[in-house]
């Protein structure tokens, strides 16, 4: 009995201090989404890099648990970075910047999610777009310069599994590269058409 009421109080600290203010908050390890950064700080401030580099701006929207997002960090900001650009030259054109989603969780029909900022952001955009949420990770790539276009990829679909980015194993949970690639392609040309006809 003692057991399960520690058990209980562990758990029900936990998401108490989960859902308590990131004031003050310290990461004791590194995350690749910061659940306590500003999401619409860092896509202000991404914007601003973007638009003085003559750029598009690409936001990966995920959380640090989620192992499709641990994918998409490796392949296009970090270990497989370079192997992707060899392969893949719009994303020397892209901005790319991570954005924390907070955590997600389905509520009856609808995506319900935590209190950070992030999670609004991608409920927003998805309303703007009319496309269906599908839970992270997802992309939104837009211009700086003009916030009203941007275009909304998910990795995942609900809705046509033919549309997934996504490239499984039985050992490891990841992407296509060339699948992210042609998707990026696609939302930059589109986007670039739009702006020029601005």
């Amino acid at each position: 009995m003692n057991k399960l009421i520690l058990v209980f109080l562990v758990l029900f600290t936990s998401q108490l201090s989960f859902a308590e203010s990131c004031e003050g908050r310290i990461r004791v390890t590194p995350e690749i989404y910061p659940v306590c950064d500003d999401a619409y700080e860092l896509m202000k401030n991404t914007n601003t890099r973007a638009s003085e580099k003559n750029k598009l701006s690409l936001f990966i929207f995920g959380r640090s648990s989620c192992p499709w997002c641990q994918s998409l960090n490796q392949m296009l900001v970090t270990t497989g970075r370079q192997e992707f650009l060899e392969n893949c030259e719009v994303l020397e054109n892209l901005e790319v910047q991570e954005i924390p989603s907070g955590y997600y969780y389905v509520k009856g029909d609808e995506w319900a999610w935590s209190h950070h900022n992030g999670g609004d952001i991608i409920k927003e955009l998805h309303k703007k777009n009319g496309s269906e949420l599908t839970g992270v990770p997802v992309f939104s790539m837009n211009n700086p310069d003009n916030t009203n276009q941007f275009s909304i990829i998910n990795t995942a679909s609900k809705v046509d599994p033919s549309q997934y980015l996504e490239k499984n194993t039985k050992d490891k949970d990841g992407h296509d590269p060339v699948k992210v690639c042609a998707a990026l392609t696609k939302a930059f040309s589109e986007l670039k058409k739009q702006s020029n006809e601005k």
